[in-house]
C-alpha cells in the first residue's frame, strides 16, 4: 500500500490473521492505526506518529517516533524497530514486547498498568516510567538527569544488563516499595547519582550465578536478598536487611576509592573487606545478631558493628585466633577507631567481647561457634552483668597470656593482668552475702584478696560487698 512520502490522516486497520503493509514506507500518521490481532508493517521504514496507535498485534517498523498516543492493551503485543517516545505510551492488561532500542524523552510519559513491558535492548528513560503495578523487564535500565521511575507495592523492576541512574528528581522519584531485581547469569554494573536515601527501593535482589559490582554515589532500599556475588567499590550504600545465600564485598583490594556499605543487619555465608571497604551495621534500637560463615578483612578494611552483635559458624578448626587480631585491630589502645572489627559507638561503658564456643564460657552459645558482642567491660560470659561469674573466671586466669576475651583479657593486651581487673572492677554489678563469699575455695579467696589490695580505693568502691575479704585494706565506705 502506499507510495513513497504517504502519510495517514485516517483510519488504518490490522485484523487478526493480516498484515497491513506499507512498501514504500507511512512516513507520517496523524489519524489512527489500529491493531485487531494483526500485523502493521512500515516494510523497515521510520515514522512518525501524531495520532493514535492502539490495540494488539504486531507493530513493525524502521524506527516508531511517538508525538501522539500509543496505547496497547488486553493481549500480547509485538513492537519490531526503535522505539521514542516523546508524548505518551500506555500498556494495558497484557505483554508487550519491545524488540529493539527504546528512548523515552524528558516529555514522554511510559505507563505500565496490570501488564508486562519486556525491553529486549537498551532502555533510556529521561521522562516518566510508571508502573502501576506490573513487571518490567529491562536489558539495560538507563535513566538520565530529567527522568524518574514511579512505582509501588508489588511493582518489579527486572534487570539482566546493566543499571545507571544518574537522575536528580528525587522529589518525584516514587521505587520505595518496588522490586529492582538483578538476573540473567551475568555481571551486572550499577551507578546511582545522588544522595545516601534517595531513589531507594523496596529490596535489591540479585540471583545465584549473577554478580552485582555498586560503582560510585548511593544505592539505597530497605532490603537486599543476595544470592549471588555483591560486591561494592565506591561510594556509600545504605541495602537495609542484608541476607540470602551469597557473598559480598566491600572497597578495592589494591586501593583506589574508599566504598562504605551500611546495612540494618547482615546474613551473608561469606563476607570479604578489602582495605578501602568499610561495612557498618547501623545503630538498632535493639541489638541484632549479624552472621557468617567465613569473613576476612584485609589490612585496612573495617567491621564497624555499632551497638550489634555478630556471630560466625565454622567446621573445621576455630577462627577465633583471626577474629581476635581483627579486635585487637579495632580495640586501637580502647578508642575502638582502628580498622578491623571496632564499633563507633563504643565507650567507657561499652565494648566489643568476644567468646568461642569451645571455651565452653559463655551459656547457650551454639558449637562451632565464635561470638562477637556489644557488652559491659568485664560482662566475660556475656550474660548482660559484670557479676561473681565474671570476677571468679578473672581471678582464676590472673597472670594467664594467650588468654581471650572471655577469659579475662579485656583489654586486648593478651595477659589477664591488673589492667583488666580494674575495668571489670568499675563496671561491677553483683553482690555478695557473707554465706556466698563463704563458699568460695581459699585460693580464690586469696586471689582476691591480692587484687583488692592492688586496687586504688575509688575504683574500690562498686567492690564494697567484697569487703569482708580485703582484710589487708582500711576502706571507709562513702557517707
Amino acid at each position: 500500500m502506499g507510495g513513497s512520502g504517504s502519510t495517514n490522516s485516517g483510519h488504518i486497520e490490522a485484523g487478526t490473521g493480516n498484515t497491513v503493509m506499507f512498501t514504500a514506507g507511512l512516513v507520517s500518521s496523524g489519524g489512527t492505526i489500529a491493531l485487531t490481532g494483526g500485523t502493521f508493517d512500515n516494510n523497515n521504514q521510520p515514522i512518525t506518529n501524531g495520532g493514535s496507535i492502539l490495540g494488539r498485534g504486531t507493530f513493525r517498523s524502521g524506527g516508531l517516533t511517538n508525538n501522539g498516543t500509543v496505547s496497547f492493551a488486553d493481549a500480547p503485543t509485538d513492537v519490531i524497530g526503535a522505539v521514542t517516545n516523546s508524548a505518551t505510551l500506555n500498556i494495558t492488561n497484557n505483554t508487550t514486547t519491545f524488540f529493539d532500542t527504546v528512548t523515552n524523552n524528558n516529555s514522554g510519559h511510559i505507563k505500565v498498568t496490570t501488564g508486562v513491558a519486556r525491553f529486549l535492548s537498551t532502555f533510556s528513560n529521561s521522562g516518566v516510567y510508571n508502573s502501576d503495578p506490573s513487571d518490567n523487564y529491562f536489558t539495560d535500565l538507563s535513566v538520565s538527569s530529567s527522568g524518574y521511575l514511579v512505582g509501588g507495592g508489588g511493582d518489579r523492576f527486572f534487570v539482566s544488563g546493566n543499571y545507571a541512574n544518574n537522575s536528580t528528581q528525587a522529589a518525584s522519584w516514587n521505587t520505595s516499595s518496588s522490586l529492582l531485581q538483578f538476573q540473567g547469569g551475568t555481571g551486572h554494573q550499577m551507578t546511582v547519582a545522588g544522595s545516601a536515601g534517595q531513589f531507594g527501593w523496596g529490596t535489591i535482589g540479585l540471583n545465584a550465578g549473577d554478580t552485582l559490582t555498586i560503582n560510585a554515589n548511593s544505592a539505597t532500599t530497605a532490603a537486599t536478598q543476595n544470592n549471588g556475588a555483591l560486591s561494592q567499590v565506591g561510594g556509600t550504600s545504605n541495602l537495609g536487611a542484608l541476607s540470602g545465600t551469597g557473598s559480598t564485598t566491600v572497597g578495592n583490594a589494591s586501593g583506589g576509592a574508599a566504598a562504605t556499605m551500611v546495612v540494618s543487619s547482615f546474613a551473608q555465608p561469606t563476607v570479604t573487606l578489602n582495605a578501602t571497604g568499610t561495612l557498618q551495621v547501623a545503630h538498632n534500637a535493639a541489638p541484632v545478631t549479624n552472621t557468617t560463615s567465613n569473613l576476612t578483612i584485609l589490612t585496612g578494611g573495617k567491621l564497624d558493628l555499632t551497638d550489634n552483635n555478630l556471630q560466625i559458624s565454622y567446621s573445621g578448626a576455630s577462627p577465633v585466633s583471626t577474629i581476635r587480631t581483627y579486635l585487637v585491630s579495632g580495640y586501637n589502645s580502647g578508642a575502638w577507631n582502628g580498622p578491623g572489627i571496632d564499633s563507633s559507638t563504643a565507650d567507657v561503658n561499652h565494648t566489643l567481647g568476644y567468646a568461642d564456643s569451645a571455651d565452653g564460657i559463655v551459656s547457650g552459645l551454639a558449637a562451632n561457634t565464635v561470638l562477637v558482642k556489644y557488652a559491659t567491660p568485664g560482662d566475660l560470659n556475656l550474660d548482660g552483668i559484670v557479676n561473681l561469674s565474671d570476677l571468679l573466671r578473672l581471678v582464676r586466669d590472673f597472670g594467664h597470656t594467650n588468654s581471650s576475651w572471655d577469659q579475662g583479657d579485656l583489654n586486648y593486651d593478651g595477659t589477664v593482668n591488673l589492667a583488666d581487673f580494674l575495668l571489670l572492677s568499675r563496671h561491677f554489678g553483683g553482690t555478695f552475702s557473707p554465706n556466698l563469699l563463704a563458699q568460695l575455695s581459699s585460693g580464690d579467696q586469696a586471689q582476691i584478696e591480692s587484687l583488692l589490695a592492688q586496687v586504688p580505693e575509688p575504683a574500690l568502691l562498686p567492690l564494697l560487698s567484697l569487703l569482708p575479704l580485703a582484710r589487708r585494706r582500711r576502706v571507709t565506705p562513702p557517707l
